[in-house]
């Protein structure tokens, strides 16, 4: 297990003993603060270790279709956590929120989200690309869709 995993574990243990510390209040007593306290420390580090990370890649040197496909995921991932977003929309409309699949959907925007973020902390010479990639998300929602129904013979 990598420091990053322990790291991320701690966090989650952390943040749900915080969570059961705070069931029923509105003010955190001292031990819950202290836990606070505990999982900014732990995303802090969890936030250097991914910048290290993101270092020692040392994009400079490396081919332009490489980095091209590291910059990709995370516009993936967006565009993940789009389509995420409208599941749970239909399931909560279709009264059907508390499924297995709900569960798993809600696991692919979290991990989505942690890959979008990857690209939210960039280098300053690389151009805020999530906050202009709405067409590009919509052109592959668009593209997805038509392969499916053409696949499955769908006509309306």
């Amino acid at each position: 297990m990598t420091q990053r995993e322990r790291l991320q574990r701690q966090l989650d243990q952390l943040k749900t003993r915080h969570r059961d510390m705070m069931r029923g209040r509105l003010v955190p007593s001292s031990r819950a603060q202290s836990l606070q306290r505990q999982i900014l420390d732990t995303q802090e580090q969890i936030k250097q270790l991914d910048l290290d990370a993101a270092e020692r890649l040392a994009l400079e040197r490396a081919p332009i279709d490489e980095i091209l496909e590291i910059i990709a995921i995370p516009l993936l991932a967006d565009v993940i956590n789009d389509v995420v977003a409208g599941v749970d929309a239909t399931l909560r409309r279709r009264g059907a929120q508390e499924t297995i699949f709900s569960l798993h959907t809600t696991q692919i925007r979290k991990s989505a989200m942690a890959i979008v973020d990857t690209l939210a902390v960039r280098d300053q010479n690389l151009p805020r690309l999530l906050d202009v990639d709405d067409t590009l998300i919509d052109a592959i929602k668009k593209k997805i869709m038509a392969f499916i129904r053409q696949r499955l013979n769908i006509t309306r």
